[in-house]
């Protein structure tokens, strides 16, 4: 009967569940066919974050890529706004540098995924002698290993040489 009594209160708490999400490397073109790893520089990579929200539909999340640099700095990937990234890797991507994706919904809340990208360099050489004679030789390499190839008309046969730090030996032909 009394007044004070019809008062209530009632306290709600809305929390918003984070989204998920998770990379992957779909393909890797290198002169207009689909080939498998190792990625080497001038490659077409195509990278694919699959994210997911309780509260957001999937058509309404936000995407966003970058990665490191060989300098340790943060870039973002320009092009890249959807859940598909296809790139092509230059001289800055060569080495073992991350990629991140970070999905973002509609309430603010994001998550993020990385992948460990390794990028091989390449050399090719067309050597022409004199003599008409010609060498061609080509070289998938890591970043950090240096290699030195030369050649001569002298006639020795090489036996047992060794590339850099290449366990392997070759005699020439």
């Amino acid at each position: 009967m009394n007044s004070g009594n019809n008062v209530r209160g009632t306290f709600f708490e809305v929390i918003n569940d984070n989204p998920t999400i998770f990379m992957t490397l779909d393909a890797i073109e290198r002169d207009g066919d689909f080939v498998e790893a190792p990625i080497i520089n001038g490659d077409f990579i195509t990278m694919r974050a699959r994210g997911t929200d309780t509260e957001t539909d999937d058509g309404e999340l936000l995407y966003t890529w970058s990665r490191i640099t060989a300098q340790g700095e943060t870039e973002d990937i320009m092009g890249c706004d959807l859940s598909i990234c296809t790139v092509e890797t230059d001289m800055s991507w060569i080495g073992e540098r991350n990629v991140f994706a970070t999905v973002t919904d509609g309430h603010g809340a994001s998550a993020s995924d990385s992948m460990l990208m390794s990028v091989w360099n390449s050399y090719s050489m067309d050597e022409f002698f004199d003599s008409g004679a010609v060498i061609s030789y080509s070289l998938v390499y890591g970043p950090i290993i240096n290699y030195n190839v030369t050649a001569s008309e002298s006639g020795m046969q090489m036996t047992q040489q060794q590339l850099g730090t290449n366990a392997a030996a070759f005699d020439s032909t």
